[in-house]
């Protein structure tokens, strides 16, 4: 009799407690990073999940620096053999994670990279903007593309990381506005360049590729569902690329990204699944982004 009400009270706690620590957890200042961390864990315990968007990133690396022996920057005429390859691999879009707002060392350069992209709409280009205080002003500034290379902007996209308060990359804003005009993020004009389909705010005020809406969060952000740890996508060294060692069928019908894949670049972060030995690079925050 006894062992039964000991079992009893047992049960009665648990009722009581678990709905109590539940609300302990979801109004106490610490919740918020717990929900973050318990986040992370579940990113952890699942691992690897499949891609249901074909990428391929193809890495300006130390093999690369190795085998074209330049330092970075390289000169632009580099970065249009690579893509004029990749167009003759039959990438159905690509991204240059590489900001082109200075000139090339050479007109040649610029001349080069530019009658590429006049050939393509499935190119997009980022560029950067924010606020600034100028002359005692804040001001919105705008770091974009020469306008040799997107006069009107039709193909450049922000890529502006936001971090969390803890200094992690788990969210991404999908609308933006600089100078009141709106813009959209580096992988959803990119996703939506692979779909071939427009990007929209509907008259809610929600963003949209076709007749899909994303799933954003009230704070106009969308939660990234990583695929996995650093190195989950399919790389191609760029050297390989512009020496023709790469198998064209390795990009045919693909998304295809170009960005740093080396430490100096400083273009890596903290994410669910960071590792000091293996971090993430922006390129690939990317197509995690492209495959939520």
């Amino acid at each position: 009799m006894m062992r039964q009400d000991i079992q009893s009270r047992r049960k009665l706690y648990l009722v009581f407690m678990i709905p109590a620590a539940f609300l302990l957890i979801l109004f106490l200042p610490f919740s918020k990073s717990l929900e973050l961390k318990t986040r992370d864990l579940r990113f952890l315990l699942r691992g690897r999940s499949l891609q249901p968007v074909p990428i391929v990133i193809v890495t300006i690396d130390d093999a690369s620096f190795a085998s074209l022996n330049k330092r970075w920057p390289w000169p632009r005429t580099l970065l249009a053999q690579a893509v004029e390859s990749l167009i003759s691999s039959g990438a159905k879009a690509i991204g240059l994670d590489i900001m082109l707002t200075e000139e090339d060392f050479t007109n040649e350069g610029d001349r080069a990279l530019a009658h590429i992209l006049d050939g393509s709409d499935n190119i997009i280009l980022p560029m950067k903007f924010g606020r600034r205080i100028e002359e005692e002003y804040e001001r919105d500034y705008m770091d974009a593309p020469l306008p040799l290379f997107d006069p009107h902007l039709s193909r450049s996209v922000y890529v502006i990381f936001g971090f969390d308060a803890e200094g992690r990359f788990r969210n991404i804003k999908v609308n933006e506005k600089c100078h009141d005009s709106p813009y959209f993020p580096f992988f959803l004009k990119l996703t939506a360049a692979y779909l071939n389909k427009p990007i929209k705010i509907n008259k809610s005020g929600q963003v949209m590729i076709g007749q899909n809406l994303l799933p954003v969060m009230p704070s106009g952000t969308m939660k990234i569902n990583f695929t996995g740890p650093a190195g989950s996508f399919k790389t191609v060294s760029f050297h390989q690329v512009i020496n023709g060692y790469a198998n064209p069928s390795v990009f045919r019908d693909k998304i295809v990204l170009i960005g740093a894949y080396f430490k100096e670049s400083h273009d890596h972060f903290l994410t669910p699944f960071y590792d000091n030995k293996n971090p993430m690079y922006g390129v690939e925050i990317h197509a995690h982004a492209m495959t939520t």
